[in-house]
């Protein structure tokens, strides 16, 4: 039957403010009425022991009556040094005779995987790091049900940041036959099996609702849940959830926090308040942190996630998850490199379940990334702020074009594709300009979004739009490392750069090592020859300015059928690549290039001919750049 969903919830309860002042005074019961067996101490139980009334009086000294943002750093702040006094996380565990240890069967697990669910078995404390593509929700799964093998005595309580994230691991569970309960709000029942089970119950919530008695009635639906989380071997909430009222009476030895890296740290203390012993924290803290609105909270460390705390204070060691298998090996090069040290691997990944898209003439036929450089067709300089946000009139007609082109080949369903762009101004004239180039329901299917809400998700084709063109080189939060790596790892057949080139150059930590990559593919194409790269040739250059997809013929829909054999064949056909004179790849000093070619050759002849004072500028950065080579580099160059 369908997994239960207990979602008829006042709201208020699940914000985390509320609750961790009510946590921190029940905790101090809880820990008094734990065993003093020191394998048995919980985890993490000093973090929340201090009353509410020492946390007030130390936020008073930022401030007589504190903003929620600066009570929850002040919060963070202590447990984080609470935390490290007590060493609960490094106590050591029970002792477990491997010879007894059942693994999870069934679904595959690779040799990282298997690796995670021994130290969730034997560890009190485990941080799994998961890169793109790795399975993180697939191990937290594996993890879960190794636990239940093993002693399914104990309660489990399976959280993560997001209610999509926790739906997820619901999911997997029910895939695997786990019983478990998901608590939180969003179904669209009041209650679900699990709660309609106490029968006599029930039929008295009914009729005290319908006599209009709901207080009465929501103590006996409160009774209800309570009744049937305690049924439950594993309960699955977000974070901030698992604070709720009705787990205040439970334990659970045993916690688990999916995408980890994405909660701030009050969030991820929140699930440790019920008794836990065993604590797997499994996020990748290179990817995408907490978004925090308060500059004041951020410079206290509210940033930094629990995750990436730990990893830097060596508290643990840290299982990575090495093997990917979401993205085609020439999408998951650079990443690899650039953010992951080299250390992850390609499997069961080829030009065979990982062909090109169709549609799209990819320069090289070796490589599924691309940049379309708007800078070569004069548009330098196209960025135009509106409000707080931005946007690029000049990218939106390219990415229109590559569309239809892509759709009139229909090797790819348009539910695969996703266009990507930093800023929300961007992000609507993109939808609008799809909406009005595509009928329904293609129009509708393809995902338009920031990168920051597309953490997490895998399409087939990722169009990335970067927005930033300006004289001074600008880029804002598009030089964060992590926000790069998030959106250049979400593809699995092609990624697609629309952006200029010129502006981009200026970060030489990490989008002037991927233009030079990309440049040394033969993967750059000017916007002046873009359509030599259409199978369906329609961009023109003159009407830019309204950048609304209207310059674009209307398309019918995208095709059912699957690309040709001859439009596969085409994909690696292309012209002439123009890049900067003079560009070299620093990859091939590091020995994992994938291509031949001499560092001191030029990749082509310069259509983007640069000024000498821009010139003599280059020369003397790329002279700073021998010099001081960025820390990730260092092992290999």
């Amino acid at each position: 039957g369908p997994v239960p969903l207990l979602s008829d919830v006042d709201p208020s309860h699940f914000d985390p403010l509320h609750r961790l002042n009510e946590l921190a005074d029940a905790q101090a019961q809880l820990s008094r009425s734990s065993s003093s067996n020191r394998d048995d101490t919980p985890l993490g139980s000093s973090a929340l022991q201090n009353t509410k009334k020492q946390r007030l009086q130390q936020s008073s000294a930022v401030s007589c009556y504190p903003p929620p943002s600066s009570l929850l750093s002040q919060v963070a702040m202590q447990a984080r040094s609470q935390l490290t006094d007590r060493n609960d996380f490094t106590m050591p565990s029970p002792e477990i005779d491997l010879s007894d240890v059942v693994l999870p069967t069934g679904l595959p697990l690779t040799r990282p995987q298997k690796a995670a669910c021994l130290s969730a078995l034997t560890n009190r404390l485990t941080l799994v790091q998961g890169p793109p593509g790795t399975g993180k929700t697939h191990v937290a799964c594996a993890i879960i049900d190794a636990w239940q093998r093993n002693d399914p005595s104990k309660k489990i309580l399976a959280v993560a940041d997001s209610n999509v994230a926790a739906d997820n691991l619901m999911e997997g569970l029910s895939a695997r036959g786990i019983r478990s309960v998901r608590v939180g709000n969003g179904s669209e029942s009041d209650l679900q099996e699990e709660a309609i089970a106490d029968l006599g119950r029930y039929r008295d919530y009914v009729r005290l609702k319908q006599n209009g008695m709901f207080g009465e009635a929501k103590t006996v639906r409160m009774a209800l849940f309570r009744e049937a989380i305690r049924r439950q071997p594993v309960i699955i909430a977000t974070c901030v959830g698992s604070g709720h009222e009705m787990f205040d009476d439970l334990v659970f030895s045993r916690v688990i926090i999916d995408e980890g890296a994405q909660a701030i740290e009050p969030s991820n203390l929140i699930p440790l308040a019920h008794g836990c012993r065993n604590f797997v924290l499994i996020g990748d803290h290179k990817q995408l942190p907490p978004t925090i609105l308060s500059p004041e909270a951020a410079a206290r460390g509210l940033d930094v996630s629990l995750l990436e705390r730990f990893v830097g204070s060596g508290i643990a060691p840290i299982q990575l998850l090495d093997e990917q298998r979401r993205m085609h090996p020439s999408i998951a090069y650079f990443p690899n490199l650039q953010f992951y040290d080299g250390k992850i691997q390609s499997r069961d990944v080829d030009d065979g379940n990982r062909p090109p898209v169709a549609g799209f003439r990819w320069p090289s036929q070796h490589s599924r990334v691309c940049l379309v450089d708007i800078s070569a067709a004069g548009l330098s300089g196209s960025e135009t702020s509106q409000g707080t946000s931005k946007y690029n009139a000049a990218e939106i007609d390219p990415i229109i074009a590559i569309l239809q082109s892509v759709a009139n080949e229909g090797s790819v369903l348009p539910s695969q594709i996703g266009v990507l762009t930093p800023y929300d101004a961007q992000k609507a004239r993109l939808r609008k300009a799809i909406n009005e180039t595509f009928v329904p329901p293609a129009c509708y299917q393809i995902e338009v979004d920031s990168v920051d809400g597309f953490q997490g998700k895998e399409k087939d084709l990722i169009i990335f739009s970067a927005v930033r063109s300006n004289a001074r080189g600008e880029i804002g939060f598009l030089r964060d490392p992590r926000r790069m790596n998030v959106m250049l790892t979400r593809a699995k057949r092609g990624v697609i750069v629309v952006g200029d080139q010129l502006t981009l150059w200026n970060d030489k930590t990490n989008w002037r090592p991927w233009i030079q990559w990309v440049g040394s593919m033969r993967s750059i194409i000017p916007l002046t020859r873009l359509n030599d790269h259409l199978d369906a040739p329609r961009y023109s250059l003159p009407s830019l300015q309204g950048g609304q997809g209207g310059n674009l013929p209307r398309s019918s829909s995208f095709a059912s059928r699957q690309g040709s054999a001859g439009a596969h064949a085409r994909a690696g056909g292309a012209s002439q690549i123009f890049v900067p004179q003079g560009f070299q790849c620093d990859f091939h000093r590091s020995g994992f290039a994938g291509h031949n070619m001499d560092v001191d050759t030029p990749v082509g002849q310069g259509l983007l001919e640069l000024s000498p004072a821009k010139k003599a500028a280059e020369e003397e950065e790329e002279r700073e750049k021998e010099r001081e080579v960025p820390d990730d580099w260092e092992e290999l160059l």
